[in-house]
């Protein structure tokens, strides 16, 4: 099965997406968060799950964690320079209990 030239596939009796078609599905979930976050959006949101053939699902409408959270990150020399990153405390708005991937 060629799937380079954006052609679906059958692999063991499954449709399989083109990598266009992935990327495509990538390309628009990434697009909502530059659109939320800004013109200088550094994020590459990758968080996502794929449903049984492969493509990747939006899921920043849904829970990402259930009541308020935190987040950290300790420093990667891989990453270059920077230090160890906390959040402060992230609660969804309009009084919900917990904040979505992507919290409006």
């Amino acid at each position: 099965m060629d799937n380079s030239k954006g052609s679906q596939g059958v692999l063991f009796g499954f449709m399989v997406p083109s990598e266009e078609e992935i990327a495509r599905l990538r390309d628009a979930i990434r697009a909502r968060v530059v659109a939320h976050v800004g013109p200088d959006c550094q994020v590459v949101y990758d968080a996502f799950p794929f449903d049984d053939a492969g493509r990747p699902l939006d899921n920043l409408d849904e829970i990402a964690v259930n009541g308020p959270c935190e987040f950290e990150q300790k420093r990667d020399p891989e990453w270059g320079e920077g230090s160890d990153y906390r959040s402060g405390v992230v609660r969804a708005p309009h009084g919900s209990r917990s904040p979505r991937w992507l919290t409006p």
